[in-house]
């Protein structure tokens, strides 16, 4: 009875001494702590099972889902505990995180309860949970990649997919996605929507001709890439300014 107790206090003093090295904020401690503990018995089990409404129903890859239908390693913060290494789905038509967990019984798709989801990371792009106002009073909420975050500003991108009917094929109804986004700003103490070259004229004034004859060199790279654009935009023509002031 006595080396059992011996070894219940070992347990114990094993795994606080793990917990309190993971509060160094390093990934190793983080994945070594989740691998020996094991996923399936930690706080990400606390949300309820993901069923899609539209499986078998969506033409080709037209999917409700950010970069991949297939579930991409990655890792989030939840309810303020890091875990990585984290089989991901992230589900934009309904703003939804989604992880696989491998347990006793089998596979386990668990949707991830919004409100305690502070941020993650999917196919080396990081998204932030952002609840605010926009510069006009309007409301902004949920899940923002980061595409820059320099410090007179932070760039963000707003994903969407809506889901359309697409046709009916032996008397079933089929499903495809379009995609959207908005680029928000940070800048100020405010976020401010940009959706065009007169949104960022009216932000930065001070840069209009600037900015004008950027959008017309790099109109191509606009269409190709418009994140690359956004990056090399305020990289080469917002952040230089800033810093002179």
């Amino acid at each position: 009875m006595r080396c059992f107790l011996w070894v219940i206090v070992f347990v114990s003093i094993f795994f606080q001494d793990a917990a309190s090295q993971i509060k160094s904020h390093n990934a190793p401690y983080y994945t070594w702590f989740d691998q020996v503990l094991g996923l399936e018995n930690t706080n990400l089990m606390n949300g309820s099972y993901y069923i899609s409404k539209y499986a078998g129903r969506i033409i080709g890859d037209k999917h409700p889902y950010f970069f991949s239908d297939k579930p991409l390693k990655g890792s989030v913060v939840y309810d303020d505990q890091h875990y990585s290494n984290v089989d991901i789905i992230y589900n934009l038509e309904i703003q939804t995180l989604i992880i696989k967990l491998n347990t006793g019984l089998g596979s386990s798709v668990m949707k991830l309860v919004h409100d305690k989801v502070n941020s993650f990371i999917i196919n080396t792009s990081k998204f932030i949970k952002v609840d605010d106002f926009y510069d006009d009073g309007s409301r902004i909420s949920g899940f923002h990649e980061e595409i820059l975050q320099e410090t007179f500003f932070s760039l963000l991108k707003r994903h969407l997919k809506i889901r359309k009917e697409s046709n009916v094929i032996e008397q079933k109804l089929y499903y495809d996605y379009s995609s959207s986004y908005t680029y928000i700003l940070f800048y100020n103490n405010s976020f401010k929507k940009i959706k065009s070259r007169s949104d960022m004229v009216n932000i930065f004034p001070e840069l209009k001709n600037e900015i004008k004859t950027f959008y017309k060199s790099y109109k191509p790279l606009l269409k190709r890439d418009s994140d690359a654009f956004m990056q090399r935009l305020f990289l080469q023509i917002v952040k230089p300014s800033l810093s002179k002031k």
